[in-house]
């Protein structure tokens, strides 16, 4: 699968997208210190969601800063979080034989995801 198909587009200071793949994933991990294999309490932490964003975004903005990544989390909330649950959701695997399963999303909140 590739995982820059499953990208969501967020308008914040441009448009910027928010994949969540492998290597965001690492990424993130390796700047904020969790491992989100082992430690995937949820909701994320702040610097979690910074991470994640940073990581991803860095991507097609390879200058992105972890401090300006913040600014733009603090000046676009609403949006940045509606994307990256929606990003969040896209990376979860769904069964193959159409079952639900349920999943939490960054902000903490149960859903049920449909295959």
């Amino acid at each position: 699968m590739n995982a820059r198909f499953l990208a969501v587009p967020v308008q914040v200071d441009r448009e910027r997208l928010i994949c969540i793949d492998f290597n965001t994933l690492c990424d993130a991990e390796k700047e904020c210190g969790v491992n989100f294999i082992m430690d995937m309490n949820l909701p994320l932490s702040f610097h979690g969601m910074r991470a994640i964003c940073w990581a991803s975004w860095k991507k097609d903005d390879p200058t992105l800063t972890l401090a300006r990544t913040g600014e733009i989390l603090q000046d676009h909330w609403p949006k940045v979080m509606s994307a990256l649950t929606e990003a969040w959701l896209g990376m979860i695997p769904t069964k193959a034989d159409g079952e639900s399963k349920t999943e939490s999303n960054p902000m903490g909140t149960t859903i049920t995801v449909q295959s």
